[in-house]
């Protein structure tokens, strides 16, 4: 029959290298190979403890064999040479104390020391084809104090040789020739560094020339005129405050020039509105006169149109004509005024004639154009003033609109003048956007050159004082290498150690028999009614005493040993599961043969028989029938017999030397034993049986190996499954859960034959020891009461 599980492996192994594997769960755990590792280090810890005794031996022998190693070492403290002063910002911690580490052991190192040492005589290290890369190996660097950044670095240079001198000469090397290296790189380091601050400080010599020359050149070319020189800087290095564009200053003389003018027309028109309103009303002459007489006389107290001056020497504009206007304007009144009264050829009149001809002459000076006042002399109609003499308010309302004249021309001309400054000033702008941008690059290169020049003087003063600097602070120790000692008994006790591990761990590893209780629950889903301890005897060994029955009933011999007491546990366990039911039939068999089924069920069947019941045992196994040997009974005349109908079952039942104990052997071994059990005489004969006994026990072929057992299993209550620990396979132990579990067979239990208890696991019953009596008995003994079941042992009986 095929029990295998579709979730098993293909090969019937798991490979659980660090304990048990439980690779289906706990309901189905797996068959394959597997170890405990937990337990098996506890069972097999003597044994590792020998192998790693064994190893520390074989290293011992080694050591010796390959003779002592001498180990020199010295301490250096490699510190770096801050440069004088420190730079602002300069990190007061340095370089990992690996670079250190590396470049020791690097062969730029080795090699310069075994070159200039010339370490290839020594006779350690003449022999060797590739010295170099032997001593990089051998040499070791490590810190000795310090963290793994700091200003200061110690280190612990060592070698280990067959020879002291070898030893000591390699150390004292190597310490020189880092020594020599760490020399030439602060020379090369601060060179280098020289020559590249020199280098930088020629190209920006070349910029800045360039840059300046550049500058004058667009300054030169410009069409616009700037305020500050060239290079202009302030005493700190800073741009000069540069002074307000000219060119923005005319915009705003213009612009201002035309509010100016706004509020010049806005008075005249004010002036003009004003002296029609009189003139329409019919205000009177005197007032009419009066008012223009007070405006002439505000309009004099000013400077001109703005009632200030200008900065702007182009505005056509100029304050002194309306000054001349107004002269001019009091002189052609005052003249027609005296013309009225005195006439024309009077002495006052004739004065205020040169007056006028030298406010004239002054405006042809200045360029200007006289206003066209007309003829005063003659009243203007337009004004509607009938009277005699001057029309002063005509004269002034001609004056107005001539000044309203002058100030549209003005207007124009301010206009024209305020595009063209507005265009250049707009250029002016963008042109000293470039010039500033080349101004401050050629600062930021001049301030640039200053630093370089600073690092230039930096670097000659400190070039011997950077980079790092080496300081042996012990002497070359040599002393004989302990720590070697230490690996090699150490190694080879632990290689021991793996060795005896591994072998008992495969030799385990390969075993897939049942080790523990544990296993034996996990595999048959059943618990274990008791474990029988190993002992030893021989089933076909009779007392002589005159019982005649077998050694092997160590119920009967030995009721106080721990073999009665384990079977004395399975009788008060099987007691407990058949009460509920009152089931007395009881079937007894194992998985393979040899498991040990017949002493057990030959002892159980004593055990329940000496607590006073009425039992029957019954060989059911008729293909190798073995409890008449055990009870030194005849074999003939029995179960096949009584199947046969030769005899009736009553008269082939046989008592025993025990009290309440009665066997029905196997009889005559028949041809077809699986025919003969599957007649209906079986069941009747079990049946009858049950009426006249407490309990039957039926003992049965293996499960695996026949069908026997599950052609009987119909007749009887349950069956109690007897395995054998370190022999039954998991996977055996499997097929036979499955197949009882397939024809419904009900198991109470399993007993655990031939257990072998582990001290290390607590399984031991040594310290119980005084409550076992290993005295022989001949009759029947009051056995101890009946105990919980207990772990003891298992038998070594077949």
């Amino acid at each position: 029959m095929n029990t295998k599980k579709p979730d098993q492996p293909a090969n019937g192994i798991d490979f659980a290298p660090l304990g048990f594997n439980d690779s289906n769960g706990p309901s189905t755990p797996s068959v394959g190979r597997s170890v405990d590792i937990v337990r098996f280090t506890l069972t097999h810890w003597p044994k590792l403890v020998m192998g790693f005794l064994a190893g520390l031996v074989l290293g011992g022998a080694f050591y010796i064999y390959s003779g002592p190693r001498y180990d020199a070492s010295t301490r250096i403290l490699v510190s770096k040479l801050a440069g004088t002063p420190l730079q602002q910002g300069e990190a007061t911690t340095y370089g990992d104390r690996a670079e250190h580490v590396e470049i020791i052991k690097s062969a730029v190192i080795v090699e310069r020391a075994y070159e200039k040492h010339d370490l290839g005589r020594l006779p350690t290290i003449g022999y060797s084809k590739d010295a170099v890369r032997d001593l990089i190996d051998e040499i070791k660097v490590k810190r000795s104090a310090g963290q793994d950044r700091s200003f200061m670095n110690f280190f612990v240079i060592s070698y280990l040789s067959s020879s002291k001198e070898d030893a000591a000469a390699v150390v004292e090397a190597v310490v020189d020739a880092y020594d020599e290296y760490l020399a030439e790189t602060r020379k090369e380091q601060s060179q280098e560094v020289l020559n590249l601050i020199s280098e930088a400080d020629d190209k920006l010599r070349k910029e800045i020339d360039e840059l300046r020359a550049e500058y004058r050149k667009f300054r030169q070319d410009a069409p616009i005129l700037f305020q500050n020189p060239v290079g202009q800087q302030t005493a700190n290095g800073g741009s000069i405050m540069t002074p307000p564009n000219h060119y923005m200053a005319r915009v705003d003389d213009l612009r201002k020039s035309q509010r100016d003018n706004i509020k010049r027309r806005n008075n005249i028109e004010a002036q003009i509105e004003a002296l029609k309103e009189m003139i329409a009303d019919g205000e009177s002459k005197q007032a009419i006169e009066q008012y223009v007489m007070m405006s002439m006389s505000q309009q004099g107290g000013g400077e001109g149109a703005g009632g200030g001056t200008t900065t702007n020497p182009l505005l056509v504009v100029k304050p002194s004509k309306e000054r001349l206007d107004e002269k001019l304007l009091l002189a052609y009144i005052e003249e027609a005024d005296l013309k009225h009264h005195l006439g024309v050829e009077h002495p006052d009149v004739q004065k205020v004639r040169k007056r006028i001809n030298g406010i004239l002459s002054a405006y042809r000076a200045e360029g200007l154009t006289p206003p066209a006042l007309g003829d005063f002399t003659q009243p203007a109609d337009s004004t509607g003033l009938a009277r005699v003499g001057v029309d002063l308010a005509s004269i002034y309302l001609r004056f107005l609109e001539e000044q309203l004249k002058q100030l549209d021309y003005n207007d124009a001309a301010i206009d024209n003048q305020l595009g063209e400054a507005i265009a250049d000033a707009k250029e002016a702008a963008d042109y000293e956007v470039i010039e500033k941008q080349l101004s401050d690059e050629l600062r930021q290169k001049e301030a640039m050159l200053d630093g370089i020049v600073d690092k230039l003087k930096m670097v000659d003063i400190t070039k011997e004082h950077t980079g790092y600097r080496m300081q042996r602070i012990s002497d070359v120790l040599v002393a004989l290498s302990v720590k070697r000692i230490i690996k090699i008994v150490g190694a080879f006790g632990i290689m021991g150690a793996l060795c005896v591990f591994g072998f008992k761990y495969f030799t385990e590893w390969q075993d897939m028999s049942l080790k523990n209780l544990d296993e034996v629950r996990r595999y048959t889903n059943s618990s274990v009614m008791g474990a029988v301890p190993h002992f030893v005897v021989d089933p076909r060994s009779h007392r002589s005493d005159g019982s005649g029955l077998s050694e092997a009933l160590t119920y009967y011999h030995r009721p106080g040993s721990r073999e009665a007491e384990a079977y004395r546990s399975v009788r008060t366990t099987l007691f407990f599961s058949t009460a509920p039911k009152n089931e007395r039939v009881i079937q007894v068999s194992s998985p393979e043969p040899g498991d040990g089924k017949t002493t057990s069920i030959s002892n159980l069947a004593v055990a329940v028989a000496q607590s006073g019941k009425r039992v029957l045992l019954i060989d059911g196994d008729l293909r190798r029938p073995t409890i008449h040997q055990l009870f030194n009974l005849p074999q003939h005349v029995g179960l096949s017999d009584v199947l046969r109908r030769e005899v009736e079952w009553m008269n082939a039942v046989r008592p025993t030397e025990i009290d309440g104990l009665f066997v029905l052997t196997a009889g005559d071994t028949p041809d077809n034993p699986a025919e003969l059990l599957s007649t209906s005489d079986l069941s009747s004969t079990l049946k009858a049986a049950r009426s006249e006994f407490d309990y039957v026990f039926i003992d049965t072929p293996p499960v695996l190996a026949v069908s026997d057992p599950v052609i009987i299993s119909p007749h009887v209550d349950g069956m109690v499954l007897v395995v054998r620990m370190n022999k039954n396979k998991r996977p055996a132990i499997v097929r036979t859960r499955d197949m009882l579990e397939s024809h419904g067979v009900q198991i109470y239990g399993i007993v655990a034959n031939d257990m072998n208890f582990d001290e290390s696991l607590g399984e031991s019953y040594d310290s119980y020891a005084g409550y076992y009596n290993t005295g022989r008995s001949q009759q029947s003994t009051t056995a101890y009461p009946d105990a919980a079941p207990v772990l003891v042992g298992e038998s070594s009986i077949r």
